[in-house]
């Protein structure tokens, strides 16, 4: 319910690879395609150099500041499949970054995707 009645009104990011975000692949689990509407795509192995270390501060705060325009004084919504890709994304919001309020969707797309009521888009 706090997702669907803030979409429009806080960023949401999901984790997902961009394939499941645009729609194009079915995420297992999951039987509606594409995201929750209003949300961006940002992919939690984005975040990593080719080593697996993550990226620098400049880095990290192009892709979340400059692309995404997210403000770490407001709420932002992380998500993915099931919660755990997204724990990448808060974590570096919350624990690097030090953003404020930052929510984990736990239940994720298997929830949200598998309803019927819930906004998506391709």
């Amino acid at each position: 319910d706090y997702v669907k009645e803030n979409i429009g009104k806080v960023a949401m990011i999901e984790a997902r690879p961009k394939k499941f975000y645009d729609g194009t692949t079915a995420s297992k689990g999951v039987k509606r395609l594409g995201h929750i509407s209003g949300a961006q795509s940002s992919n939690w192995q984005k975040k990593f150099t080719e080593s697996e270390k993550l990226l620098a501060d400049k880095e990290l705060k192009h892709i979340f500041y400059d692309e995404h325009k997210l403000n770490e004084d407001k709420t932002v919504i992380t998500y993915c499949t099931g919660g755990l890709e997204a724990s990448m994304n808060w974590y570096i919001l919350t624990q690097y970054l030090k953003f404020k309020d930052v929510k984990l969707y736990d239940a994720s797309m298997k929830e949200w995707g598998n309803r019927t009521h819930t906004p998506m888009e391709k």
